[in-house]
């Protein structure tokens, strides 16, 4: 005779169930504490406009008219009469990450929802969000971006860490930062001249002496392989009276500045 299963078996498995739902649950949310808590409070905004933005998104959608309504049948094991007609809301997908200025909201396209329908609807975003500014962006086929900011980075100084010149050095001129946050660099190489132009008192001349301080560190390791280079010419590798006549490093001399201008 084939015995019945252990009650007290069959209601542990769903209790092992959901305690590891709930551990994890408890881990995903000390995560996200812990990591607002260490942010600074600059930055504390940010996580918490891309938490609005992400549980609000359905009715946000339907408000600033970012849905498409879709009239179709219903599947085949519902018990509705044949022949009904029913209507659905297709409303984008999105994933909301919070930047340093703002928060970032990729959007799938849907139907007619496109770039053209975001960018519609960016100013009545603005004012649900409560932010100073949404710009939208076609990423790729099928995906557009929003970049809601609540500090506009063209206002904030920026910085000078010293690293701003990038691992190309001299071919590539750090500029600074665009209207959404995003580095902006400047090609030096291949090019004629760079022409900079503003007003009086936009940093203009700023502009110059950070270039020139990006450059410094190199042209001093420069000086130095040339002094190098200059002491190295005047060696001889061997004497005339041997029958050989001297021999300059020059491989050695373009290797060496090659170097300084990387």
């Amino acid at each position: 005779m084939t015995r019945p299963p252990d009650p007290h078996l069959i209601m542990l498995v769903p209790a092992v169930v959901l305690t590891a739902a709930a551990l994890a649950t408890v881990v995903w949310l000390a995560a996200h504490a812990i990591r607002y808590l260490m942010a600074d409070k600059a930055m504390r905004p940010m996580p918490r406009l891309a938490w609005r933005i992400r549980h609000t998104w359905p009715r946000t959608a339907r408000r600033v008219g970012l849905v498409q309504v879709e009239r179709t049948r219903p599947p085949w094991w519902s018990n509705r009469p044949p022949g009904t007609i029913v209507t659905r809301e297709l409303i984008p997908a999105v994933t909301v990450t919070a930047e340093r200025f703002g928060a970032r909201v990729d959007a799938s396209t849907v139907g007619r929802l496109g770039l053209v329908a975001f960018t519609d609807a960016a100013g009545h975003l603005a004012d649900l969000w409560r932010v100073l500014l949404v710009r939208a962006e076609q990423v790729r086929p099928g995906l557009v971006r929003l970049r809601a900011l609540l500090v506009d980075p063209l206002t904030n100084p920026t910085p000078w860490t010293g690293q701003a010149a990038g691992p190309a050095g001299p071919m590539v001129w750090a500029a600074g930062i665009d209207a959404d946050g995003r580095p902006v660099t400047i090609r030096s190489s291949g090019v004629s001249g760079v022409v900079v132009a503003g007003l009086a008192g936009y940093g203009k001349t700023s502009f110059l002496n950070a270039r020139f301080c990006q450059l410094a560190p190199r042209i001093r390791r420069c000086s130095s392989c040339s002094s190098t280079a200059r002491a190295a010419r005047t060696t001889t590798t061997c004497s005339p009276a041997r029958g050989c006549t001297p021999k300059t490093p020059r491989s050695w001399c373009a290797i060496t500045w090659s170097r300084c201008g990387s």
